[in-house]
């Protein structure tokens, strides 16, 4: 059997039985929902002139400190929850903070004249939504999701 790459993790360095693996950024424009969450879900409340809330994914070895998790005391981070993995290989750690966006670039594809119309129209609606994929020098991949408008 073949097997091919599209793209391989670089895993980040661990710190103290955790591995960052994903950090998920959402401005308050685009986590507003006005549907009822499901019974199982942790809503997070947050005012709505409020820094964009950072979801970081966490890698977290057997035999951490299941009271504590990754920037509870330094950042003051929220626990958001742990999912076991497969096998008793540890959890998976979600928490959450706001932090500001600092100014940056990225290079993209032109969109072609079909897109780019759809894209205005949109856009003009206040329908207009995305998500940026890009990484961190130590290999956390990075989702930011926004809202456009015309």
């Amino acid at each position: 059997m073949r097997r091919r790459r599209v793209h391989q993790w670089r895993r980040p360095a661990e710190l103290t039985r955790y591995t960052r693996a994903l950090a998920i950024v959402q401005p308050v424009a685009v986590a507003t929902i006005e549907l009822p969450a499901p019974a199982d879900a942790r809503m997070l409340t947050v005012a709505a002139d409020a820094e964009p809330t950072m979801f970081d994914v966490w890698i977290e070895r057997p035999g951490a400190n299941p009271q504590g998790w990754p920037g509870k005391n330094a950042m003051g981070t929220a626990l958001v929850g742990r999912i076991p993995l497969a096998g008793g290989a540890g959890a998976c750690c979600v928490v959450s903070h706001q932090t500001a966006l600092t100014p940056g670039s990225a290079t993209l594809e032109a969109p072609t004249e079909e897109q780019r119309a759809w894209m205005q129209e949109r856009a003009s609606q206040g329908r207009l939504y995305g998500t940026i994929i890009g990484g961190l020098d130590d290999g956390t991949v990075v989702l930011l999701d926004g809202r456009y408008e015309g």
